[in-house]
């Protein structure tokens, strides 16, 4: 009976891993794009759920232990986020730098962003080929056909094609930090698809923050700045910038739907030969995702910005060839690095962890931009900023506490599965 309770206890406890109550990622910002919204991956699962012993053994572990306030674990977490900082603020403005009129001024952002996917399509068959873990188990890849490439890794290539493609088209028409403030409202597109799409529980506080950011997003619209160039203060200019960083953030919300049901696509629950747990992680989605969208964006760039006009540009002679390469290929080489010390927060800590980290660089990219970029903010843009920062802590509120209440409902379940097993 001891030997029964054991199997049954362990199948539970691998079972209820996997049951979640929403399937859409905490969210603090995405990837690909220097936007990180990573989906959580089974460590942090495991990290929620601590160490799956007793209350006693747990109260003998508090008051026997002492736990060092600095851990390995620690530094390698600050680390990590200080190398995140690092490469996601860098990609802002440099994207910035490149497109706006009033720096660099390269006139076509869709086409660079196309060359940017083609690097990221290279990195991450390079990953995947050295390091063949990253990819799904045989009987896992056998599964993704024809079928599978239109209804999952196509639609989600074109929503991440118009996320990025608008978004750097913005650069060229608002500021750094417009953008950046008005792109924190892909949350609320994550949870209006997510609710569509079956993959989220409609709620009255998913119903609250969604009608909060819109609020945020209204007031981060304002305009009146009257010692700004003419140019910089045209309002059909600025609204052109502001609907199309709207439409890059509506975008990711539908990309982040497509982009959690690949994961779950591609994620096996089996052990590895060596007796691993295969994790779901962005290396093989990038190697899956890049390609398409490389392509999607370098045809819609050639017939909307000109290949001819690309490849004849000023830049080229200016710079020399190996230069402007260079200065085109580099931002994709940030991308990658940043989305692997991403993925290395979400398997050291909690997705709260990365959440709390990536609304500290929002507010340091704005920084960061106004000295740059002279960028300056109305009293009324200050107010919806502070609202939507708000929100994304209220957001992040609730996804927690809705999964420490499902961690207890399983907990509670096993417990019950025990009482009675120990009765019979």
């Amino acid at each position: 009976m001891q030997k029964l309770n054991s199997v049954l206890k362990l199948n539970s406890s691998q079972t209820d891993i996997h049951r979640r109550t929403s399937q859409l990622p905490d969210i603090s910002d995405g990837t690909l794009d220097g936007s990180p919204l990573l989906p959580s991956s089974n460590n942090e699962d495991v990290l929620m759920e601590g160490n799956g012993g007793s209350e006693e053994d747990d109260t003998k572990l508090s008051s026997n232990t002492k736990v060092a306030f600095i851990t390995e674990t620690t530094v390698q977490i600050i680390i990590c986020i200080l190398a995140w900082y690092i490469f996601s603020l860098s990609i802002s403005l440099y994207n910035k730098w490149m497109f706006d009129k009033s720096q660099l001024d390269f006139p076509f952002p869709i086409l660079v962003t196309a060359f940017h996917q083609l690097l990221l399509s290279i990195l991450s068959f390079a990953a995947v080929t050295l390091k063949p873990s990253l990819k799904p188990t045989a009987a896992t890849e056998n599964r993704q056909g024809v079928t599978f490439y239109l209804t999952h890794v196509l639609p989600c290539s074109l929503a991440a094609a118009g996320d990025i493609g608008a978004g750097n088209v913005s650069f060229r028409y608002i500021t750094l930090s417009t953008y950046t403030m008005v792109k924190s409202s892909s949350i609320a597109f994550v949870l209006l698809f997510g609710v569509i799409a079956k993959l989220e529980k409609f709620s009255i506080n998913l119903l609250g923050i969604v009608l909060l950011m819109s609020v945020g997003v209204m007031l981060m619209a304002d305009t009146d700045k009257p010692d700004e160039e003419s140019d910089n203060g045209d309002q059909s200019t600025f609204m052109l910038g502001f609907f199309l960083v709207l439409l890059s953030a509506c975008m990711s919300g539908v990309r982040w739907v497509f982009t959690q049901l690949l994961l779950l696509k591609n994620h096996d629950s089996k052990v590895a030969l060596d007796g691993s747990k295969k994790v779901k992680n962005p290396i093989y989605t990038i190697y899956q995702l890049s390609p398409p969208m490389a392509v999607v964006l370098f045809i819609v760039g050639s017939g909307v910005e000109g290949l001819g006009k690309f490849l004849s540009d000023d830049i080229w002679a200016e710079k020399g060839v190996f230069k402007s390469i260079c200065l085109l290929l580099f931002p994709g080489l940030l991308v990658f690095f940043m989305t692997i010390f991403e993925f290395a927060i979400l398997q050291r800590a909690q997705v709260v962890t990365l959440s709390i980290a990536g609304i500290f660089k929002e507010l340091l990219t704005i920084v960061a931009s106004t000295f740059i970029f002279d960028d300056r903010l109305t009293f009324i843009n200050l107010i919806g900023l502070s609202i939507t920062l708000l929100d994304i802590v209220w957001y992040n509120v609730h996804r927690y506490n809705e999964k420490k209440h499902e961690l207890e409902r399983q907990k509670s379940l096993e417990r019950d599965v025990e009482f009675e097993l120990e009765n019979v």
